[in-house]
């Protein structure tokens, strides 16, 4: 709940380091400041080299860059000073504990973000856009967010509500005339715009799976028999050894993870035990773990030795063939090449044939699955902003079935309205306070 108490936290990750930020926000801070630079005179928004000072003791605390950033205009909204002094451990700590000390409070995760969302600084799209850009693993999911922040989606939100509002005036205007005045071409216009507004909504639904993507990652598991090298074109994909390989058969147990940067894309790439019958418990349990990977996965690179076609058919599963892209490993061993195989790819870890030919493979099955349109057209991230658009889209697209069997204007004027409302609601303007609070909730302390 809003109330107009002093907060303070940590806006920069604790430990060892050059700088660490104190972000205070509140009402009227200008006697704070005065406090803690022993009566230097705050200018708005401008950055003041000065010993800082316990608020309580007068005790020197340490040196630094503080501002004062004056309300409304700052992130908050609120009076807003920003401390940045050395960084470790103990610096930081004691400067809030003086705060606190003064009454001040620490922050709750997300409160600055939330005042300023109470505040009319930001919206609600914008404000997810901040969670999600500190999250961002990539690139592209940067630049979107960026966009978000930058309220690109907000904007598309608004041009919408106000085709809706432009519609709602011409509804209404019908109500002043009976049903037998209101003829075919008033509903053919009707009919027309309502079109347009359900094919923009349709638009940015369907971005849904490329912001999901941007913000968990495209899952690509590495999955084939016992030692057929997946745990070398783990490494080799990441550049780095990051699992273990060995000649022993079934040398990886376990679901091994990490995360790296294909053409903006952020990719999980995921190292799972081979896969074959096995009565031994720990291999088992590999195994199984192995299955619900793979159903989880967005492309599925099937490796084997030999023939990899071959050795996918006698597993019996049944797989989305379009997520597999099917890898002949260990080609620098000089194994012939089978018919079977004449579609996959020919890849060696040992002299890295074929490494570049698979990360071009998976950029363009990224592209194809997820598109490419980040700069071009807004995108969402959040399953909030995506469930009440699948609910925009149902009352927009019964409207226009309706608008279609020349629906009473009254009740298509009730259901803009509801469309308009819960367009409103994607932004922000939402009665239910426990959603905003758990909006929130999820950002880190000190954004």
């Amino acid at each position: 709940m809003y109330n107009n108490d002093t907060i303070a936290a940590l806006a920069t990750p604790p430990g060892i380091g050059a700088l660490a930020i104190i972000r205070i926000s509140g009402k009227n801070l200008l006697p704070l400041f005065k406090k803690l630079t022993n009566n230097k005179a705050p200018k708005d928004r401008l950055a003041t080299f000065s010993s800082i000072y316990c608020p309580v003791t007068k005790e020197v605390l340490d040196s630094g860059i503080i501002i004062y950033f004056m309300a409304p205009n700052s992130f908050t909204g609120e009076d807003l000073i920003e401390i940045n002094c050395h960084g470790g451990e103990y610096i930081s700590k004691s400067i809030l504990n003086a705060l606190f000390s003064y009454n001040i409070r620490p922050a709750n995760p997300g409160e600055f973000s939330f005042r300023a969302f109470m505040n009319g600084k930001i919206d609600l799209i914008q404000a997810e856009g901040i969670s999600e850009l500190i999250a961002s693993k990539s690139s592209l999911a940067v630049k979107n967010n960026l966009n978000s922040l930058n309220g690109y989606v907000s904007n598309y939100v608004d041009k919408l509500k106000n085709k809706i509002t432009d519609l709602l005036s011409l509804v209404e205007h019908e109500l002043d005339f009976t049903e037998e005045e209101i003829d075919s071409t008033r509903y053919e216009i009707l009919i027309d715009k309502l079109n347009s507004i359900n094919n923009d909504i349709s638009k940015i639904v369907n971005t849904s799976s490329m912001g999901k993507m941007l913000s968990s990652g495209a899952r690509v598991v590495l999955f084939g028999p016992p030692n057929a090298g997946k745990s070398s074109l783990f490494n080799a994909l990441l550049g780095f050894d990051r699992a273990i390989v060995s000649e022993v058969s079934g040398t990886t147990r376990d679901v091994v993870e990490s995360w790296f940067e294909l053409d903006g894309f952020p990719i999980c790439l995921i190292d799972t035990a081979g896969y074959w019958d096995s009565d031994n418990y720990l291999e088992s349990m590999g195994i199984a773990r192995t299955k619900s990977q793979i159903e989880l996965a967005d492309i599925i690179l099937f490796i084997d030795e030999q023939d990899p076609h071959h050795s996918y058919g006698r597993l019996n599963l049944e797989l989305n063939m379009d997520k597999i892209i099917f890898v002949r490993s260990k080609i620098d061993l000089g194994v012939e090449t089978v018919k079977s195989e004449l579609d996959s790819l020919l890849l060696s870890t040992k002299n890295g044939d074929g490494i570049n030919g698979l990360l071009n493979i998976l950029s363009t099955k990224l592209s194809s699955t997820f598109g490419t349109q980040v700069t071009l057209d807004p995108i969402i991230v959040s399953k909030r902003q995506k469930h009440l658009l699948l609910d925009a889209q149902i009352i927009s697209e019964k409207s226009l079935k309706l608008t279609k069997n020349h629906i009473e204007t009254d009740i298509l004027a009730s259901m803009l309205h509801g469309l308009n409302d819960t367009l409103s609601e994607i932004i922000g303007k939402i009665s239910n306070e426990d959603v905003v609070n758990n909006i929130f909730s999820n950002f880190c302390v000190g954004k």
